[in-house]
């Protein structure tokens, strides 16, 4: 594992302008930074995403949007190189939003998976928020969340908020959710915790469904219930910004 800056800008083979990080193929660029190789991570300066990157609509989600066949560099930390925390490298997003929209749900056509995690705890199991989204051949979109709490290794269960739900493609609604709480042994949560989204296991202990919705149900509807069941989890409302809460 490199252990500067200077040896992840060399090996990846990153050019700095004018102060600037020229971003590459091997650049993702989020709202808290720029990840290289999705093993590395700059932050922006002065934590600068509170300011100059948090825009309307998100600077950062612009500057990705139009990255192809232009120069796009950011103002980032080049003092100060950030290993991806353990467990989830392949997936991680490591930034505060996705993106999620509706038109993932309806144009997705490989299962896609994100976790979602608190960059700033100082426990060495931070909090996170798993989704995943499986697009079947029949024209239905399968969701899954879930979020994976924090813990010290001391605890004999962990207890997770899990949600299930069905959108059909064509009809662009919703025709099943269900939300329940899942109870993992302390062995289990780990393999859990530590697992791909890919391969994420069941509670062992106990599955204790809370609601259960059939019907139909629009995207905003949707978001509306959802955030509900997840309600107080801040990763939830991160990774879903500002499409809470809009018709």
């Amino acid at each position: 594992m490199l252990n500067n800056c200077a040896e992840v800008i060399s090996k990846y083979g990153l050019v700095v302008q004018d102060g600037l990080l020229l971003l590459s193929a091997e650049c993702a660029l989020g709202k808290q930074g720029v990840v290289v190789d999705k093993k590395y991570y700059f932050r922006f300066s002065n934590d600068s995403a509170n300011s100059q990157f948090q825009l309307d609509g998100g600077l950062w989600d612009s500057l990705n949007r139009v990255r192809k066949d232009n120069k796009i560099a950011v103002s980032v930390d080049l003092n100060t190189i950030t290993e991806i925390p353990r467990g989830f490298k392949k997936y991680a997003a490591k930034m505060y939003g996705i993106d999620f929209s509706e038109t993932i749900l309806r144009n997705w056509r490989e299962p896609g998976y994100v976790v979602h995690f608190d960059e700033h705890s100082v426990s060495g199991n931070p909090e996170k928020i798993s989704l995943a989204i499986y697009p079947r051949e029949d024209g239905v979109s399968v969701v899954y969340l879930e979020e994976l709490n924090s813990f010290s290794g001391i605890e004999l269960s962990m207890r997770t908020k899990f949600l299930h739900a069905e959108y059909n493609r064509e009809d662009k609604r919703f025709s099943h959710i269900d939300g329940a709480y899942k109870t993992y042994s302390k062995e289990s949560y780990l393999d859990r915790y530590m697992a791909s989204p890919v391969k994420a296991k069941h509670s062992d202990l106990r599955y204790d469904k809370v609601f259960r919705f059939d019907g139909g149900s629009g995207f905003a509807d949707w978001l509306l219930l959802v955030s509900g069941f997840f309600y107080g989890n801040r990763l939830f409302k991160e990774l879903m910004e500002s499409k809470l809460g809009k018709r």
